[in-house]
This record gives C-alpha cells, sequence and structure tokens, in this order.
C-alpha cells in the first residue's frame, strides 16, 4: 500500500538504564545498545494492508537511548541531532522489514540509510567506521 500518512511509530527516549533493561528482557542481551526496535507487524503484513489515508495504524515501537546516542555522537565527532536522525531512521527500517543479519542485506538497508539521510544533508554515518 502508499504508506503516505498512514502509519504511526511510537518513540521512547530513554536512558542507557532503561533501555538497557529492555534489551535484556526482549533480546536476552544483558547491555545498553542506542536504538531497539519493535515491529507490529512482519513486513509482508503491512503490504497486504488496505488502511486509508485517514485511518493510521501503528507499525511498530522504537526505543533511543539518549546516554548512548550523545556519547557516540561526541566520539565520533557527530551532530548529536544528525546521530539521532540516523538512528531513527534504522529503527524504522528494522520495523519496516530491513536488517542486517548478513553482509548482502547489511549493504542493503546501510544503502538505504545513506541514501535518506543525505536527503536530508547527513553525511553517510558509516563512513571510516561501523556503528
Amino acid at each position: 500500500p502508499d504508506l503516505k500518512n498512514t502509519v504511526e511509530v511510537s518513540v521512547v527516549v530513554t536512558d542507557d538504564a532503561d533501555i538497557r533493561g529492555v534489551n535484556h528482557s526482549y533480546r536476552g542481551k544483558d547491555a545498553p545498545t542506542n536504538v531497539l526496535s519493535f515491529p507490529a507487524l512482519e513486513r509482508d503484513e503491512i503490504q497486504k494492508m488496505d488502511i486509508p489515508a485517514a485511518h493510521p495504524f501503528i507499525i511498530g515501537d522504537i526505543v533511543l537511548s539518549y546516554t548512548r546516542i550523545r556519547e557516540e555522537a561526541q566520539l565520533h565527532h557527530k551532530a548529536m541531532c544528525d546521530h539521532t536522525r540516523h538512528l531513527f531512521l534504522h529503527g524504522l527500517l528494522h520495523i519496516l522489514g530491513f536488517d542486517h543479519e548478513d553482509a548482502r542485506d547489511a549493504q542493503k538497508m546501510e544503502t538505504l540509510e545513506v541514501e535518506i539521510l543525505a536527503t536530508f544533508g547527513i553525511d553517510n554515518p558509516y563512513a571510516g567506521h561501523m556503528e
């Protein structure tokens, strides 16, 4: 479907302690991270939906750690807002069914991220290092 104006994403901004708990509860990883995504639907389910634009539906949740994002932005000499936009986009792409489990999928997802971020004037976040 044409997803313009038809979807909602819940965004939670928290700190390292809280995201660590979420990461442990849902992924079994007892460590903080910068972003977590929780799709409400599988990618093929979203594609089959025929929801009118006037009735948005929730496609998932994104949890961002302000603490982690700030530290990474400082470490890599990035603007905090640019790094936050990148990680929000990264989380959104996960909700839409993209992943980076293998090299091919990672390349596809990173290329899409770089292209979208460029439209906002944000440099390639993967240039020079991996996050």
